[in-house]
């Protein structure tokens, strides 16, 4: 039997919170378990709730920082307790295959080159994962320690404790951890049939999330930094990749293109834009890739899709 910890953020999301912590409790099987949650000042009764539950640790913040910096808060405190493998999730999702964390570390305990299983979810769409020039990276999963803290070593934190660049805010430091597992000689393994369903709630904290991230986007720094030719170079080639199939989102055809979108979306050769406003309601049509979204001001409901993993 091993350690697991898992690491979430919150803010006043009690009832989503619920949802996700019953998750967890139904997915780490046979491993002691330690649930850590970063709470950025919850005033929704979050706190009172947690109190009497002993699997749960709560790290205060008197004020919202990003998630980013709670996450790293969350990772910080696995590291210094000595956990073997730290997932993480997010208060408005909920895993829903039967011992997913159990058999993610299965997987690794099997094999030593894994440095993080990625679960699949659902928030673009079916079931799928995100990748980086073909590359899975996780936005759900859960992490092998020195994995981990290789990572943050290797960003500048000599501690080990950082494991997400606190160069970002709230997005893009999954990915660029992702990047660096694959750069340090780990694989990010597809834990194909291991769930998470994306809530996604669109409420306050989202959208004030995403108003600070309009005006400095995560994504744009992100893409700034790992373009192709930094770093596809350093990696040692695929062996045996994975076929990858287009996602179908929200019924729209794979050739339902805007032109004005894709002439001026030169920063991403291989991206489709693609207007869904026919398909979608009104609440879903702001999110959007950062960087289509500061481009394209001629349209307010167009979705830009990486469609690099995919084959053309």
């Amino acid at each position: 039997m091993t350690a697991v910890a898992v690491v979430l953020g919150t803010y006043n999301r009690l009832p989503l919170l619920r949802r996700a912590v019953a998750s967890i409790r139904q997915a780490v099987g046979k491993h002691d378990h330690r649930i850590i949650l970063v709470d950025g000042g919850s005033t929704d009764g979050t706190l009172e709730w947690i109190d009497p539950q002993s699997d749960i640790t709560v790290i205060q913040q008197t004020e919202l920082t990003g998630a980013v910096k709670a996450f790293n808060l969350g990772f910080g405190y696995a590291v210094d307790a000595g956990f073997d493998w730290i997932g993480h999730l997010n208060d408005d999702a909920e895993i829903i295959t039967p011992l997913a964390i159990e058999k993610a570390i299965d997987l690794m305990q099997a094999d030593p080159t894994i440095g993080e299983v990625a679960f699949e979810f659902n928030l673009w769409g079916p079931w799928h994962f995100d990748y980086v020039n073909k590359r899975a990276y996780a936005n759900f999963g859960v992490i092998r320690r020195e994995a981990g803290i290789a990572v943050a070593k290797k960003q500048g934190d000599p501690t080990g404790r950082n494991w997400w660049n606190p160069i970002y805010r709230h997005y893009g430091a999954d990915s660029e951890f992702g990047v660096w597992l694959w750069k340090l000689g780990y694989r990010v393994h597809e834990g194909r049939g291991l769930r998470v369903n994306d809530l996604n709630a669109r409420d306050e904290l989202r959208r004030r999330n995403d108003e600070i991230n309009n005006r400095k986007p995560d994504g744009v720094l992100f893409w700034d930094r790992w373009r192709d030719e930094n770093w596809v170079g350093c990696l040692p080639p695929l062996i045996d990749p994975p076929v990858y199939t287009l996602p179908v989102i929200a019924n729209v055809p794979a050739d339902h293109r805007d032109p004005k979108c894709l002439e001026l979306d030169r920063h991403r050769s291989n991206c489709d834009c693609v207007d869904r406003s026919p398909f979608l309601a009104a609440e879903q049509r702001p999110i959007r890739d950062p960087i289509c979204q500061k481009n394209n001001w001629h349209r307010t409901d167009c979705l830009c899709i990486d469609r690099s993993s995919f084959p053309r």
